[in-house]
């Protein structure tokens, strides 16, 4: 199978498998409020960001590791696959310990936390440990599936991870409705990481039999400084996300109270799976993108580039078009009017979604070749900039959600929405964007339309009958289309997507 076609195959089972899980996990959220309610499901919020804070420890290495895999899968050099993921592997076991022990050592800091509304519910520091052991199990297998990415198997990592999400889903639906334990339900969740892990190391031992060799075999010391340095990148990678998203629940069980925190894990629940769609397509392409990286021709990186952001661009701006009108009415069904906010504050959700999602092409670069080290200080100058303007308008300005928004709108827009596209410019196309700066600004004018007309509809259009909504989409859609029919129908980049999705 080709590079291209293992691309078209990792992206379609990625889409098929996470919709499938997205439509699980919807219904487990919803049974969740009504058996165990909202503080359980603001605890569980803070207690997920809380411990992805641990796992700064593994310094962004997954990638890291994947992109050192490229060559020699290329040439297919076992005796260097097998050294990188020996060091893989020691690493991670590592890391394991290390959370463990900053996990044991975090339960005296968990009443400030989780505040006194927290500490109240039953069985917390066991539903605790529960979640430090399921962030513990993932080093300690999970890297298997690191060298199945790499090599463009990411189908069958998907397909594992999928099977096991939808039978772990099902399984808590089932101690929901019977047993309303939510000691139970993290114990399932724990289990379901472990055997899917397991299924997946077997498969890969299988795939890649010189793994099991028990020869020791090490890679040289350039090697070692190589990956080293793009931890480094890839560390600060990590501070920046999970301060600028894994302190928001954070900051408002400080500030707020844990229902306020469970609302807005509510929305976070729709654009995280928006935000994890396109990563995890993304994820799909890298490998292709990093063998073709291998070539080192920048003219060709230049042109898929384009190509790879006027696809996504034009997928987005259809998904975002519906999403703007339909989020409303979709979180009234869903989890009911009392937990749904302001117009205000959800057209900031939608501008920080919007603002994520246009830096996904240039993660797929990033990754893809090895740019952690050289854009090692983005991340580390946003996350300051992040936690001062969020507490600033949390604190003193009282802001409450809002706040939170603003403070992740403003560090995204003057840090990593230009130094990204700048470390692409400057390295993989060697200083060639010709055709890359165009379609920045037209698709950013077109977002920042859709954004404030998706403003107006809701502030000052009513309805939310199905029929109105289907109205308002349909509007939308037309706009959009409209838009990129008058701003691109004269270029090649149409015959480009024609080509790339049905040759």
């Amino acid at each position: 199978m080709n590079r291209t076609k293992r691309a078209k195959l990792n992206v379609m089972v990625t889409l098929i498998t996470y919709f499938v899980q997205l439509f699980l996990m919807m219904i487990v959220r919803v049974v969740f409020i009504q058996k165990l309610g909202n503080d359980y499901l603001g605890l569980n919020g803070v207690l997920t960001s809380t411990l992805s804070m641990l796992s700064l420890v593994d310094l962004g290495l997954d990638s890291v590791f994947v992109y050192t895999l490229f060559q020699p899968l290329k040439e297919k050099d076992a005796k260097k696959i097998t050294a990188v993921m020996r060091l893989y592997r020691n690493t991670f076991r590592w890391i394991a310990i290390i959370v463990t022990v900053l996990g044991v050592i975090l339960v005296a800091f968990l009443p400030e936390i989780i505040g006194n509304a927290g500490m109240k519910l039953p069985d917390v520091y066991t539903i605790y440990f529960l979640f430090l052991a399921n962030t513990v199990s993932s080093y300690l297998l999970g890297y298997n599936r690191s060298v199945l990415n790499a090599n463009q198997q990411g189908y069958i990592v998907n397909g594992v991870t999928s099977l096991s999400f939808v039978v772990v889903n099902l399984a808590q639906l089932i101690s929901l409705m019977i047993f309303k334990n939510p000691v139970l339900y993290v114990s399932i969740q724990l289990m379901g990481t472990i055997v899917s892990n397991v299924i997946i190391t077997v498969i890969a031992r299988h795939e890649f039999p010189f793994l099991k060799v028990t020869d020791r075999v090490l890679l040289d010391s350039s090697e070692k400084s190589k990956i080293f340095k793009n931890a480094v990148g890839g560390f600060s990678s990590k501070i920046g996300s999970l301060i600028v998203f894994g302190s928001d629940n954070i900051i408002l069980s400080l500030f707020t109270n844990l229902a306020t925190v469970g609302i807005y894990s509510n929305y976070s629940v729709i654009t995280n799976a928006i935000q994890t769609i396109l990563q995890k397509v993304s994820s799909a392409l890298a490998p292709s993108v990093g063998h073709l990286g291998v070539e080192r021709d920048s003219e060709k990186n230049r042109i898929v580039l384009t190509e790879i952001i006027f696809i996504f661009y034009t997928l987005i701006a259809g998904g975002y078009a519906i999403y703007l009108v339909v989020l409303s009415p979709f979180m009234r069904m869903w989890v009911g009017e009392k937990f749904v906010f302001s117009v205000h504050t959800e057209t900031l959700i939608s501008i920080v979604l919007i603002l994520q999602l246009v830096r996904v092409p240039f993660w797929i670069y990033i990754d893809a070749f090895g740019l952690q080290w050289v854009q090692r200080w983005k991340s580390i100058i946003e996350s300051f900039v992040n936690i001062f303007l969020t507490l600033l308008f949390v604190g003193p300005f009282k802001l409450g959600v809002n706040g939170v928004l603003l403070g992740t709108i403003l560090s995204t827009a003057m840090t990593v929405s230009w130094i990204e596209p700048f470390v692409i410019y400057k390295y993989p196309l060697k200083g060639n964007f010709q055709g890359v700066s165009e379609l920045l600004c037209k698709f950013g004018l077109l977002f920042g339309i859709q954004t404030f007309l998706g403003y107006l509809g809701k502030a000052y259009l009513g309805g939310n009958s199905l029929i109105s909504i289907m109205g308002k989409v349909a509007t939308m859609l037309l706009v959009s289309a409209a838009m990129i029919i008058i701003m691109f129908g004269r270029s090649n980049y149409f015959w480009a997507l024609k080509k790339r999705l049905f040759n």
